[in-house]
């Protein structure tokens, strides 16, 4: 796996810590060049980044240009160098300030992802509350418009199986919930495959 970098490390709730130390936050650079090159890259393909090896191999002169993949699961933006053979993996990569902020423009632009989710209000409200500790879901909602009483998302296909799968995980950890957790879940998918089935 090689060199493990999680930018957990580095934020705290989105933003940078204030007491990076100046190796931190040139290793946090590297990094960030190579997650934004990673943003219009299809998941599970290799591509081409803009990110050198020593910007992410500290004390190494490999000028080489790294080659990325993303995969979803597990949630990991991983690196190769073609020339030295260096390797790593960036954990955590959505809570990084650059994805964030590129999140934010693409909905300022309504620049939206795949699928379109259309929630009762109630079901809505549920749903921002159980998702709020995750900021990337939570920018996607905060763009949620209202329509005749009903609230329309935009969102990838994968940031829906994040949100049922925290939808599982408060089933199991508040039983007394379920019956409401179900139902969001149930109405989660009926819109995921009304949408799908007026795309094809």
């Amino acid at each position: 796996m090689g060199i493990i970098i999680n930018i957990d490390h580095f934020t705290r709730f989105g933003n940078l810590k204030k007491e990076l130390s100046t190796i931190e936050t040139e290793l946090l650079s590297g990094t960030e060049i190579l997650i934004n090159s990673a943003l219009n890259l299809n998941r599970g393909i290799t591509g081409n980044s803009t990110a050198k090896c020593c910007d992410l191999n500290r004390g190494n002169n490999c000028k080489s240009v790294l080659k990325i993949k993303i995969t979803d699961i597990p949630n990991e933006l991983r690196w190769l160098c073609p020339e030295c053979g260096s390797e790593g993996v960036i954990q955590n990569w959505r809570k990084s300030p650059v994805y964030l902020q590129s999140l934010h423009g693409r909905v300022k632009k309504k620049k939206f992802l795949n699928t379109e989710l259309t929630l009762s209000r109630e079901s809505f409200l549920i749903l921002n509350n159980l998702v709020s500790s995750k900021l990337d879901l939570s920018i996607l909602l905060n763009a949620a418009e209202e329509v005749d009483s009903k609230i329309h998302m935009y969102i990838a296909e994968f940031d829906i199986l994040r949100i049922l799968e925290q939808i599982a995980l408060n089933a199991v950890s508040q039983p007394e919930r379920k019956n409401e957790l179900l139902s969001l879940k149930n109405e989660i998918i009926n819109s995921f495959y009304s949408a799908d089935k007026t795309f094809n």
